[in-house]
């Protein structure tokens, strides 16, 4: 192999370059500049195959955040696979199908979730097709593409089908891992963690609770053969499980699930800290929630101000990575702190939540506006808490206009919020002796409970991340 091709094959080797930048995260930068010039020699030298350097150079491109060059090299990499396919389907339109599922990923990076939902619809025709006429072969790769095409569903605001897509995909895994459970069990186990985040999405939380319980099960296995590769998957399994647990009222077993995830954590972050401690930092926030909902507060609060300390060091290093779990957890502390009666400190951790999601949701409003809105009302609850009414009302009143654009681009996601944020604006607009009715349209959709106005604030959820397992593009 030439020098040229050879630097090539590298690139395109995503797991070397992966662990390459978690040993030396300072030196990434200079090696994908090398990988970048290697595959534009190779491209040169290689016209028939400049598909698959272009295609899997994207990836690490992605990882240092620039996530639209990212995209533009998968974009090219699919329009090459579609040329190739339509002079010759039968060899590369598994190729055009496994790009397709690589777009869908970068596209839902930049948040353009439509095109990401239409890319993975695509691919996971092509998968059905392959798969009647060879299921050994693309079975594995169908089961796959139904999963993430669940994640695109469910970011759409389409739970049920949603739903159906993971089902259909769990039921798959299951044939395959009776066969070869070595093999499969793995993406088994995996797609019963999101199955049940896809039925908690519409309330059936007891089925919900059998799904990720099976999973459990399934990782403990795998953790003791082999923990480096599976106890972080233990620990995300034991995270879904405690929310599961705390939906059906087990607040106890919960908290106990939540803390064997926070063990596993520290154990994997003490290991190799650039690889786990955002993750930790994740499992501290969930933990400081959950002792919360069991009224340890003191013990909740010191969690969350943890996970907060590891995100600040870690923002500093990497903020384009950081800033956003940063700022999460920010809302979080602030929730703790109210909790312990420490409102003026409650404040202050709000404050420096809602700057970052401002300088985040003007960069990226798709992504980053819910989550300001979100911060907004709880400011609002801080500020009325230390008297300052009138900012609050400004705070609220804010948030309310946020959510009425969110709803009005996804009422199945967002109406929900607004009802919530109309509600609060009431009790902060009666809290300055004024007065403001909340109208229900009779054309819309019937609200759920939850929804419902009441004459008391109703508190916000914690500002959380619900870990899916992860199902990377194929290579």
């Amino acid at each position: 192999m030439d020098p040229a091709s050879a630097m090539a094959y590298n690139c395109d080797n995503r797991a070397s370059w992966t662990a390459l930048w978690r040993r030396h995260p300072s030196s990434y930068q200079e090696a994908l500049l090398s990988c970048a010039a290697a595959a534009t020699l190779t491209r040169s030298r290689l016209p028939f195959d400049q598909h698959r350097s272009r295609s899997e150079r994207q990836q690490p491109l992605s990882e240092v955040g620039r996530l639209e060059e990212g995209l533009a090299a998968i974009d090219e990499a699919v329009a090459i696979r579609r040329t190739l396919a339509r002079a010759n389907p039968d060899t590369h339109l598994p190729g055009l199908a496994q790009a397709l599922n690589n777009r869908s990923f970068r596209l839902s990076e930049v948040r353009r979730l439509d095109e990401s939902l239409a890319a993975i619809d695509e691919a996971v025709g092509y998968f059905r097709t392959f798969a009647q006429a060879n299921p050994d072969t693309h079975l594995p790769h169908l089961a796959q593409a139904l999963n993430n095409l669940a994640h695109g569903l469910e970011a759409a605001g389409r739970m049920e089908a949603a739903l159906a897509a993971i089902n259909e995909g769990v039921s798959y895994y299951r044939t395959l891992a009776e066969a070869h459970p070595d093999t499969h069990l793995p993406g088994l186990a995996a797609s019963l963690n999101n199955l049940s985040n896809r039925l908690a999405e519409v309330g059936r939380y007891e089925e919900s609770l059998a799904a990720i319980d099976e999973a459990v099960g399934y990782f403990r296995t795998f953790a003791q053969a082999n923990p480096d590769t599976h106890l972080p998957h233990l620990a995300q399994a034991l995270n879904n499980l405690a929310s599961r647990l705390t939906a059906v009222q087990r607040l106890e077993e919960g908290l106990a699930a939540i803390h064997e995830a926070v063990t596993v954590r520290r154990t994997l972050a003490e290991a190799n800290p650039e690889a786990h401690l955002p993750d930790l930092a994740q499992a501290l926030n969930n933990l400081g929630i959950q002792l919360g909902k069991v009224g340890r507060f003191e013990e909740g609060l010191a969690a969350n101000r943890e996970g907060v300390n590891y995100y600040r060091a870690l923002a500093r290093v990497t903020p384009h990575a950081h800033l956003p779990n940063l700022a999460v957890l920010l809302n979080n502390l602030s929730n703790r702190l109210a909790e312990v009666g420490r409102y003026e400190e409650g404040l202050a951790a709000i404050n420096e939540a809602i700057d970052y999601f401002r300088m985040l949701a003007r960069a990226s409003p798709d992504a980053y506006l819910p989550d300001l809105a979100q911060a907004l009302t709880s400011q609002a609850t801080r500020l009325r808490e230390v008297e300052r009414q009138d900012e609050g009302l400004t705070a609220i009143r804010e948030a309310v206009n946020y959510y009425r654009a969110l709803a009005g681009a996804n009422p199945d996601t967002h109406l929900p919020d607004l009802a919530l944020a109309l509600n609060n604006l009431s009790v902060q607009l009666a809290a300055v002796g004024l007065h403001y009715t909340v109208r229900w349209s009779c054309t819309t959709k019937a609200w759920p409970p939850s929804a419902r106005p009441s004459t008391t604030t109703v508190p916000w959820p914690e500002l959380t991340r619900t870990p899916t397992c992860p199902t990377s593009p194929w290579h």
